[in-house]
């Protein structure tokens, strides 16, 4: 009996040791698919390197870990944030310093960097989503470089030039580097987006929206409890864009901001955060949506006329990440949640960009460009020595393809269902709900975003930055 009980537990221990040992290298295959938790931006030389824009993604080790990428023609600023939100500590002298500086450095940056150019100044921000994070080859940093650098060219071909100022908002998107553990973070990151959201993040926004006001408002009788009078030109432009989980980061951060634009009362005008904000394949519940649909979709709220959006979600029907994996995860995590009506149980399950009931507008691609639209040619087709004269070719055809659209009403009123050709090929059409309404859901076809980390096509890129233009000619009032 004794060596029959020996016969039956040697193997069980024998097991025990086995699993033990499986679960050892699985321990060791988990931390060799993480990616390092801390920041990729850890110096800020002064004078900031030279970085000129380079397509191979090819940059000298100044500028991979500088948080201050300086060109010609923009200027690139990164701010990196942990996984609970928070600002990491500042290298100081070799060292780390007591207390992050992040945000103060990059305002004082700022600061400096306004004053050569008489205050005429385009910021642009952007929150980078999942798979990504400040590499300096990552993907969305060079897309952003690229952004910025096609800003600057138009900046460059308007009759009021602005100085390009992009801010890069990091945070550790990318936690792991190996599959299958590199797509099953996906719940795990949008747990950490959260954290960003909900942490230091919002006192880079509020007090990047505190210079463009003080820029804007010089003399103070430019401006009305912080925004500029009707027809005054801002100095100062601001657009926010964030992507997947970025957009989360930012709808979160901002939402209630939205939310008091739309309901203060008649002749006492509230704050807009920035000219615009866009969100592109959003990854965030659409619940989280919802008070803000049920505001501006409220019979009783009137809009005077068209105006340009204040907020802008895109959302592609081929990104398998919001349209499959987020409601698969939602589906678990909601499995003893009540919902008190079918539009809840449907708005908490998926991502604002794939409800029916909350989409506004469509966005797909045509055929060919519109004839308003003669003598536009996409600016990646153009050789250099001509780049900066098809630009100015290229404002003035959309200038008339505006005025086409829109006549010559400085106050125009659209009517349900109206239709709107971009040059480069978008066509916007309107859906439902108030025509003139400043929130837009849209949902993009495939043509337009392809996945959802195609954000940087010919015409996605061409309709967002006509969009934006509209800010300055319509402004929301």
């Amino acid at each position: 009996m004794n060596s029959q009980k020996r016969a039956t537990t040697c193997p069980n221990l024998n097991g025990a040791s086995h699993l033990l040992r499986n679960l050892f290298h699985v321990s060791l295959l988990l931390l060799a698919a993480c990616t390092p938790a801390g920041p990729y931006r850890t110096a800020l030389p002064k004078p900031p390197p030279e970085c000129p824009f380079s397509t191979s993604k090819s940059y000298q080790t100044e500028c991979q870990t500088s948080r201050h990428e300086h060109t010609n023609d923009y200027d690139l600023l990164f701010v990196e944030f942990d996984d609970q939100g928070l600002l990491y500590p500042t290298m100081s002298q070799g060292t780390l310093s007591q207390w992050p500086q992040q945000i103060n450095e990059v305002m004082d940056l700022l600061d400096e960097l306004v004053k050569p150019y008489k205050e005429n100044i385009s910021f642009y921000l952007f929150v980078h989503g999942w798979r990504h994070n400040a590499s300096s080859e990552d993907d969305d940093v060079q897309g952003f470089r690229e952004a910025l650098q096609a800003a600057a060219l138009a900046e460059q071909a308007s009759q009021v030039p602005h100085r390009v100022i992009g801010i890069y908002v990091a945070w550790r998107g990318l936690s792991a580097t190996m599959e299958p553990f590199r797509a099953l973070s996906f719940w795990e990151r949008k747990a950490t987006a959260l954290y960003v959201a909900q942490g230091s993040v919002r006192g880079l926004l509020t007090r990047l929206k505190g210079l463009q006001r003080g820029i804007n408002c010089q003399p103070p009788s430019q401006c009305i409890r912080g925004e500029p009078v009707s027809g005054t030109r801002p100095k100062a432009r601001f657009i926010l864009i964030g992507h997947s989980f970025g957009g989360l980061i930012l709808f979160n951060a901002l939402s209630e901001g939205f939310i008091e634009r739309l309901t203060h009362k008649p002749g006492e005008p509230a704050g807009r955060f920035g000219d615009m904000v866009i969100l592109l394949n959003p990854a965030f519940e659409a619940s989280r949506y919802t008070p803000l649909h049920r505001i501006v979709t409220d019979p009783n709220r009137q809009f005077r006329g068209y105006q340009a959006p204040i907020l802008v979600s895109i959302t592609s029907t081929a990104d398998w990440a919001t349209g499959w994996a987020f409601p698969v995860g939602r589906f678990l995590n909601t499995l003893f949640e009540d919902a008190a009506s079918p539009e809840e149980s449907t708005a908490i399950k998926n991502t604002v960009g794939h409800v029916d009931l909350y989409i506004t507008h469509k966005l797909t691609k045509s055929a060919q460009d519109t004839p308003a639209c003669q003598g536009w040619k996409d600016m990646r087709t153009v050789g250099a020595s001509v780049r900066l004269q098809q630009m100015r070719d290229n404002l003035m055809a959309e200038a008339n393809n505006n005025s086409h659209f829109f006549g010559s009403d400085p106050q125009p009123i659209l009517k349900d269902h109206w239709e709107r050709n971009f040059c480069g090929g978008a066509v916007l059409t309107h859906v439902k709900y108030n025509p003139n309404s400043p929130i837009w859901n849209i949902q993009a076809d495939e043509s337009v975003i392809a996945n959802h980390g195609d954000i940087q096509g010919s015409v996605l890129t061409n309709f967002l930055r006509q969009l934006y233009k509209d800010s300055y000619v319509y402004p929301f009032e």
